[in-house]
């Protein structure tokens, strides 16, 4: 027995396999070709058995070949093979198996900083894969604290994206009808990245103002509903916003007529209702309403005809 062929450390994982290989002296007669080889932990595989010693015949080139499967738990071990009287031995160290962090695919998650919320906008939200991404690896799963992924005619929190071969995967955010802030958050494998996307108040476009019917009746015991609706070219403006309505001759625009009911804040629908009365039992004539809203900077305002009969 000259040699005894087997790496110095050996995954401990009940699975790993390694050869071991014995190699005899040169001239070892046919009979004693006989190899037993033998060891401390694992165990030696061959012909559908499992074994802590075996014997095998070598081969012409004098070489006799075992297959090891390493035990499950770390430990030292010794490896021998005997032939002809003769012994050889080596340590072999069975180590766990290092835990090999696994490679960040995802990249990158891009959304803007801000979208109106109108409870209809559409945001794109894309993740980015490194360009290597294997085809299996290439699942990006959004998700959202508020608003919510349009996906197959469906919205739901959160959605499976399989990126295409550029490594980009996009998700349509529906933004809520409420100003919040949301949280966004992408994750391919183990790795997971987010952003803080702001849905803020969505401001209306313009404004307009719809008398119930043109003509009203003079006195204080007749009405007229008044409705200002503020609206957006894209959804649907944000709740609560203050309107003030005014009522005057088309000659005279700073003499108010009439009265009106306190106006509430307006409502999810951008509408703001109220009811309009002369308050004069004599005055007949026509007047314009007039509905304005303030919004910082930004003045909004409508007006309609009515006619005051008696």
């Amino acid at each position: 027995m000259t040699n005894v062929a087997v790496p110095d450390t050996l995954v401990a994982d009940s699975t790993s396999f390694t050869l071991v290989t014995a190699t005899l002296a040169a001239g070892t007669p046919l009979d004693q070709r006989q190899v037993t080889f033998s060891t401390s932990s694992g165990r030696f595989v061959a012909g559908g058995k499992s074994e802590g010693s075996i014997v095998v015949t070598a081969d012409a080139d004098l070489i006799a070949r075992v297959v090891l499967r390493a035990p499950h738990d770390p430990a030292r071990a010794i490896i021998s093979a005997t032939a002809a009287g003769s012994t050889v031995s080596r340590n072999v160290v069975f180590v766990r198996r290092p835990v090999v962090p696994e490679v960040e695919r995802l990249t990158a998650l891009v959304a803007p900083d801000s979208a109106p919320a109108d409870g209809t906008t559409l945001t794109e939200v894309v993740a980015q894969l490194a360009p290597d991404t294997p085809v299996a690896q290439r699942i990006v799963t959004f998700s959202t604290t508020a608003g919510a992924f349009l996906l197959a005619g469906k919205t739901e929190a959160t959605v499976v994206v399989v990126a295409g071969a550029d490594g980009r995967a996009a998700a349509l955010l529906r933004s809520p009808g409420d100003s919040t802030a949301a949280v966004l958050s992408a994750s391919a494998g183990t790795t997971v990245r987010t952003r803080r996307l702001l849905f803020a108040r969505a401001v209306p476009d313009f404004l307009q103002v719809v008398p119930e019917q043109f003509f009203v009746k003079a006195g204080v015991t007749n009405d007229l509903v008044v409705s200002a609706t503020l609206r957006r070219y894209v959804g649907v403006p944000s709740p609560g916003v203050r309107v003030v309505f005014v009522a005057y001759e088309p000659d005279q625009p700073s003499v108010p007529r009439g009265r009106f009911t306190t106006a509430p804040p307006s409502d999810d629908k951008g509408v703001v209702g109220v009811r309009f009365t002369t308050a004069d039992s004599v005055f007949t004539g026509p007047l314009i309403i007039r509905a304005t809203a303030q919004l910082g900077a930004i003045t909004l305002r409508d007006s309609a005809l009515v006619q005051v009969i008696r």
